[in-house]
This record gives structure tokens, C-alpha cells and sequence, in this order.
């Protein structure tokens, strides 16, 4: 990932996270950015209903800002 996420950008899942319910191309909402020890980002994902189905850091690989046209 070479273009920095900022709180409340929305972001799609590349890779999914398997032990946590979260599939690739799964939608989730960047809530804090985290620089030390390494850059992470803090994702909220909902289901249909708002009810949080995943909530933690994870590393930049893993997600890409979503774009009008995906």
C-alpha cells in the first residue's frame, strides 16, 4: 500500500481474515491510524445490521481504500 488511510476512509479487505469472520473484499471503516511500532490501521467491520463483526488493528497489506468504481 503506498497511499497513507486517514480515520473514516473506507476500505476494502485485499486479504481476508479467516479467524475472525472477515472475508476478502469484506467493506470496513478506518477509525484510527497507528504509526509505533509499525504503521497498522484500526478497521471496524459491520454486518447488514451495524452489529460489529470485527474491530482491530491490522497491517496496511490487508486493506486498500475503496473507490466510487469498486
Amino acid at each position: 500500500m503506498t497511499d497513507r488511510l486517514r480515520p473514516f476512509d473506507v476500505v476494502r479487505f485485499r486479504n481476508g481474515l479467516d479467524d475472525h469472520g472477515v472475508a476478502a473484499g469484506a467493506r470496513g471503516v478506518v477509525l484510527d491510524v497507528h504509526e509505533s511500532p509499525s504503521l497498522a490501521y484500526e478497521v471496524e467491520v459491520t454486518d447488514d445490521d451495524g452489529r460489529t463483526v470485527f474491530f482491530g488493528a491490522v497491517d496496511p497489506d490487508y486493506v486498500e481504500r475503496e473507490t466510487p468504481d469498486s
